[in-house]
């Protein structure tokens, strides 16, 4: 048993050292990096939603409009230009 455990060790022994071997010669880069940027912003971007429900389709719809209108009108009295705001979506659902 032990002439045939003599040749297995060496021969690992000599498969682990060329795979060491190996293993060094590939080359590798690494890079860290952290950056932080301290700026004023010159955008923001704001989502708001306006949702309506009543039995009447044209009620809600007169209600719909009429909530649209104010946060139009709120919008102006900040100063922002009509050319920056725009309407996304509007869904009707039974």
């Amino acid at each position: 048993m032990r002439k045939t455990l003599t040749p297995i060790v060496v021969i690992l022994s000599l498969a682990l050292h060329i795979h060491a071997q190996d293993a060094s010669d590939t080359s590798l880069i690494t890079v860290n990096g952290q950056a932080e940027v301290r700026v004023v912003p010159d955008e923001v971007l704001l989502s708001w939603g306006v949702e309506t429900s009543d039995k009447v389709l044209g009620i809600a719809k007169n209600q719909n409009d009429e909530r649209i209108s104010r946060v139009l009108t709120l919008i102006k009295t900040f100063g922002i230009d009509p050319k920056h705001f725009q309407t996304d979506f509007i869904s009707i659902e039974p």
